[in-house]
């Protein structure tokens, strides 16, 4: 080889690899590289950005061919100028499932260089999209608290569907009264969400905690059955009605229950409105502190009735006193003054006076017990022991100092 020719090889080989070493592309698109797409749905496309960043002094221009279906460039005649960067789309748009091997070349020329580019491999896979709803739910789980039986309760259960196909279910319930669901069907389209409503009421049941759950069956095939817990919690003031009977003559009365407020003034339970059914067969009540009320004379000398006492009163016939309120809890507790003390009966169920008084009895304060009806009970000597104290009664005792008690839980 002449020495002119070497020098040519030279110049035409190395100058333009300098040159061309000034402009980078990313992803790089040299031979027995490849440029990989995501999985792409079969009708959508994915995009790969090349970008042509211009470090020299000259202009540069890419030309790439256009690449065979399922791929495609945007511009394949881009031109960078000193000091810039430029881009080009490749899109990857599969219009049937399966893998798509395709060649991607072209040229780069830098002033009056030019430069094979590639050819790289595209690599892409088309697949057949999926179609399924995907259930969400709002709130995961119910924690309701009942203190006043004002109505019903109703709590949203929002039911989603982020999927790509309509979702469609029911919602199973426990048969209980208290809770129903309005609507137990549903169908939600894609991105859609609709508003279930759990309503609580009607029919409580008794004060305490309750746990139980719905259940969400649906076509979301991760999620066909979805649980929501449901805690429920009450604690409703259960107003009950009470009748006491009264013969005519003395009696000795009490209330087991808190006065509805039906019965209650501003200061509290009023005896004129308690006594207002049967005032026109009393004829006095009085309290162990020796107050009365004589009604025959629209004399009040009690204004209030006080459950925690006792009180005797005499009719002119035979009669009842009906009371409605919420029932006393049969263990709060009844302070007592030393000497007598007339007192009410908590419980809704009998106990006989030696079980009545048990805590006072161990604690040897009683000295006596005795009711309306003429019957007492002498711990010392166990007479009387058996006498049974009903609800409505009062009950008299004398006690040898300042004490309190509470009367028994109910014998099972």
């Amino acid at each position: 080889m002449t020495l002119h020719k070497s020098i040519f090889l030279l110049v035409f080989v190395l100058i333009p690899a300098l040159l061309f070493g000034q402009v980078l592309i990313e992803p790089p698109l040299e031979p027995n590289r490849a440029i990989n797409f995501p999985d792409t749905p079969v009708g959508e496309e994915s995009v790969i950005m090349i970008t042509v960043t211009n470090n020299g002094n000259m202009q540069c221009q890419l030309m790439l061919n256009q690449p065979a279906a399922p791929y495609s460039i945007d511009n394949g005649n881009l031109i960078v100028q000193p000091g810039d960067i430029g881009a080009v789309a490749l899109t990857f748009a599969p219009q049937q499932a399966g893998d798509f091997r395709r060649e991607l070349g072209g040229t780069l020329a830098l002033g009056i260089w030019l430069s094979r580019v590639g050819p790289v491999t595209l690599n892409g896979t088309g697949i057949e999209e999926d179609f399924q709803p995907e259930i969400t739910i709002d709130p995961v789980e119910f924690r309701v608290a009942v203190e006043d039986d004002n109505g019903q309760v109703e709590e949203p259960l929002i039911i989603g569907n982020i999927g790509n196909e309509a979702l469609v279910g029911e919602i199973e319930i426990p048969n209980l009264p208290w809770l129903a669901v309005e609507p137990d069907e549903f169908r939600i389209a894609e991105g859609g969400e609709l508003e279930i409503l759990l309503t609580f009421g009607d029919n409580w049941p008794d004060n305490g905690d309750y746990e139980t759950s719905i259940t969400i069956n649906s076509n979301d095939p991760e999620n066909d059955a979805l649980e929501i817990p449901i805690f429920l919690s009450l604690d409703i003031p259960r107003f009950v009605d009470r009748v006491i009977q009264l013969r005519g003559g003395w009696s000795m009365i009490s209330s087991n229950v808190d006065f509805s407020l039906d019965f209650v003034d501003d200061e509290g339970p009023d005896m004129q409105l308690i006594l207002s059914d049967i005032v026109e067969q009393v004829l006095i009540i009085k309290d162990d502190a020796g107050r009365f009320c004589a009604p025959p004379f629209n004399f009040w000398g009690i204004p209030h009735w006080e459950t925690p006492k006792g009180y005797l009163i005499k009719v002119s016939e035979e009669t009842e006193l009906n009371i409605v309120g919420i029932q006393i809890p049969f263990n709060r507790r009844i302070n007592l003054d030393m000497g007598w003390n007339m007192i009410g009966y908590y419980p809704d169920y009998e106990v006989t006076f030696g079980n009545a008084v048990t805590e006072l009895v161990e604690r040897d304060q009683l000295l006596i017990l005795k009711n309306g009806r003429g019957q007492f009970y002498i711990p010392e000597f166990n007479f009387g022991e058996e006498i049974v104290i009903t609800s409505g009664e009062g009950v008299m005792l004398k006690v040898s100092v300042d004490c309190s008690f509470q009367y028994p839980a109910e014998e099972e």
